[in-house]
């Protein structure tokens, strides 16, 4: 019985048999062997076959009891039968004590199975057993209380024999009775894990019925055993039974590629695919993602294959759409005529630049693609960073910047950049436009313009001078009609010194104004720079019913700015402020032009303001938004080129700031000019 499977206590109960026969064969020996054999130690085998027995039901059913009290209830009786052999040869004390510890036993086991809550079948066979031990048992004590006395029990051969024999009969039914447990708990695990088995695979076909992917399980001769639904969707097998089918005979177009596929899995082997093409029998290509992965049965053999499947044919389709579309745009990108350069945002490193990007900057490919944009960027690497960012979120795609070629030249571009997805990485598509040479035209322009200005002012600038020279040319007159009085000489030379300042200042401001600074960058007092330029504006709006009124605080702090180009944009917009007033001076008594400067509050970076304010025309919607376009006016041909406003945006932007407009047709215009206070890194 040792090679079928047994249970823990089945082994104690092996050596309790073992020792009760041992002991029964000692009782055959008695008066013919010492009494320590056949009696202590054969009653002590027989003993310690009910204590096993106990144990071993234990065991079996996993109960925990104390074993101290039977280790000690066991000595105890070899210490009184010791005494009742020798010290008193009392024979019917013997049997009551070995009643008493066989009825001790009997009892425990029964409190044994009784506290099992779902106690098998084969308990109350073995119940049975114990009740006819223990019936066995009650009749030896029975017949030791009889009146003919222990000595005729021990001599009457049939009762005596007939006890025996009852008594080694039960002894050998409880042997039997643990063989039974052991094999029927085997047979409900058996049946339990057929139970278990049939639920499983029940659950297996229902998953792969409801499963989501394209799977299917086979035998090792690739019939089908379990398919999911979306088996049959993506093979069109909707009105097919295939279960139990070979999979070949269900795809007779299957390649003999993934047939050598299947038999390395079945030797062991995972193995997968990112694609595969797959042509149908009906003509139709499907690309075909797969997995193939051996199942093992309970002997841990190999049962079959589980097969996941994925068809990607739409995917492989795009990918070959995207193929064409970035080798389509390589060609563009590489014949193009444009500077192009592909630029990493996360590190400005230059992936890749067109013939043209090399032709224009002077380095060989190689060098060029293994810089960063900094080394062709003349600007400060921050800004340059922060640029890259502004392109990559889609805040911004058109900037200007400074970019050094392999010469050394400087070339001013403007470099259109939007993000773009190549190779599943994002990258930033630039294109770059030399506009050194429209750089150039515009300074000419603005140049022009600042003269232009300048020639507005020039009457108002002459007349402002002929009158302080015709004071003098009076005062000087008077002194030589009376030279010898000196103390009226000398309150006129002062007039003379005054006039002569005045003209002095006047030709400062202009030259000042006509100075070709435009580049250089100081700090200095706004307050005087705006004063001078409406020292040069102020005598071409005399005289024409129009108050000026300028608003600064005295302790405005000075700050870093260009003054002739801030002069310049000034000028322009009094002018313009000016002519919207011309129109409406005779109509309105209080025709102003209000010039104001002062900090933003709580803007960071920390602004300040230069604002023009006219009472005027003003300008509808559509003339704002063309305002600041080059050559756009609103002005007869005479009088207007339309570069006015888009030079005073150029030199705003040259100083990091803005522009803004805010004005209702017929009502008033305010022109806001916003600086950064602190301008020093321009």
């Amino acid at each position: 019985y040792s090679r079928h499977k047994t249970y823990p206590g089945f082994l104690f109960w092996v050596y309790g048999s073992i020792l009760n026969s041992l002991g029964g064969v000692l009782l055959c020996f008695r008066g013919y062997a010492p009494d320590l054999l056949t009696i202590i130690l054969a009653n002590l085998f027989i003993v310690l076959f009910y204590y096993f027995l106990t144990k071993g039901l234990e065991r079996f059913f996993d109960v925990t009891t104390a074993s101290w009290p039977d280790l000690a209830l066991i000595v105890l009786f070899v210490l009184l039968f010791l005494f009742f052999t020798y010290a008193t040869q009392n024979i019917e004390a013997r049997i009551i004590v070995i009643c008493l510890i066989f009825f001790y036993f009997c009892i425990k086991s029964f409190l044994i199975l009784h506290r099992l809550h779902d106690p098998p079948g084969n308990i109350y066979f073995l119940a049975i057993l114990y009740s006819i031990a223990f019936w066995s048992l009650a009749r030896v004590i029975i017949t030791i209380v009889e009146p003919w006395g222990m000595s005729d029990f021990m001599n009457a051969g049939a009762e005596h024999a007939l006890t025996f024999i009852v008594v080694i009969f039960t002894q050998i039914l409880l042997t039997f009775g643990f063989v039974f447990i052991n094999h029927r708990k085997m047979e409900t695990e058996l049946e339990e894990s057929y139970s278990v088995l049939e639920k499983n695979e029940a659950d297996l076909k229902l998953f792969f019925e409801n499963s989501p992917a394209t799977m299917a399980m086979f035998d090792n001769d690739m019939q089908y055993i379990n398919v999911s639904q979306k088996w049959f969707e993506d093979y069109n097998l909707a009105d097919r039974d295939i279960i139990g089918k070979s999979h070949y005979e269900v795809f007779p177009e299957i390649p003999e590629a993934w047939k050598e596929a299947h038999r390395k899995t079945l030797s062991g082997q995972k193995l997968s695919s990112e694609g595969d093409r797959f042509e149908r029998i009906d003509g139709s290509v499907q690309w075909i993602q797969w997995e193939l992965h051996p199942w093992h049965n309970a002997t841990g053999d190999i049962g079959g294959i589980v097969m996941l499947t994925k068809d990607v044919t739409e995917q492989k389709k795009a990918e070959e759409l995207s193929r064409k579309s970035e080798e389509m745009f390589h060609s563009l990108f590489r014949n193009h005529d444009a500077v192009m350069l592909l630029v990493d945002p996360e590190n400005g490193q230059i992936i890749d630049a067109n013939d043209a990007a090399v032709k224009f900057y002077g380095y060989d490919p190689g060098s060029l693609k293994s810089m960063g944009i900094e080394k062709l960027n003349d600007s400060p690497p921050d800004e340059i960073a922060k640029a890259r960012t502004r392109a990559l979120h889609g805040e911004q795609n058109c900037f200007e910047f400074k970019h050094r070629l392999a010469s050394g030249e400087i070339r001013h571009v403007e470099v259109h950049t939007t993000p773009i997805e190549i190779m599943e990485k994002t990258l930033l598509f630039s294109i770059v436009h030399n506009i050194t040479r429209r750089k150039k035209l515009m300074e000419e322009h603005s140049r022009a313009a600042q003269l232009a200005a300048l020639g507005t002012v020039a009457a108002g600038v002459a007349h402002e001078i002929n009158n302080p020279i015709q004071g003098i040319l009076g005062y000087a007159n008077l002194i030589q009609l009376n030279p010898q009085n000196v103390e009226r000489n000398f309150k006129l030379s002062q007039g003379i010194m005054t006039e002569s300042d005045r003209i002095a200042k006047i030709t400062r401001d202009l030259l000042s104004y006509a100075k070709d600074s435009r580049v250089e960058m100081i700090k200095t007092s706004i307050r005087d720079v705006v004063e001078a330029a409406l020292t040069l504006i102020r005598p071409k709006i005399a005289n024409k019913g129009i108050s000026i009124e300028f608003n600064v605080d005295g302790s405005f702090p000075n700050v870093y700015i260009q003054p002739q180009s801030i002069q310049q944009v000034v000028i322009n917009l009094v002018d313009n402020a000016c002519d919207a007033l011309k129109n409406k001076a005779t109509q309105v008594k209080d025709s102003k032009i209000e010039i104001t400067i002062d900090r933003i509050e709580q803007s960071n970076p920390p602004e300040f303001f230069i604002e023009v304010y006219d009472n005027g025309e003003g300008m509808s919607a559509a003339v704002i938004k063309k305002s600041q376009e080059a050559f756009f006016t609103t002005k007869p041909g005479r009088e207007g080129t339309g570069l006015g406003l888009s030079i005073v945006s150029d030199i705003i932007n040259k100083h990091h700031g803005r522009l803004l407009i805010d004005s209702e047709e017929g009502l008033f215009t305010r022109v806001r000019v916003l600086l950064p206070l602190d301008n020093k890194q321009v």
